[in-house]
């Protein structure tokens, strides 16, 4: 993801943290933080996902494989 969609993905971010007097290099910080939140929240999700059958890891798996051979 480049700094230009990050920019536009967490413009609403920006721009509150910009409102309350953080600086660019502290906004970037921020955002960089957010995004490692986001990170271990997908994975957190993925699992629970998994654990409770949402989603079929056999299936993930079988589908991962398959993308190989092509």
């Amino acid at each position: 993801m480049t700094t230009q969609d990050n920019f536009h993905k967490y413009e609403e971010l920006s721009t509150f943290l910009k409102g309350q007097g953080y600086n660019d290099t502290q906004i970037h910080q921020i955002i960089s933080q957010v995004q490692e939140y986001e990170v271990d929240m997908r994975i957190d999700s993925i699992m629970d996902s998994i654990g409770n059958g949402q989603l079929d890891l056999e299936a993930v798996i079988g589908e991962a494989l398959k993308r190989m051979e092509e």
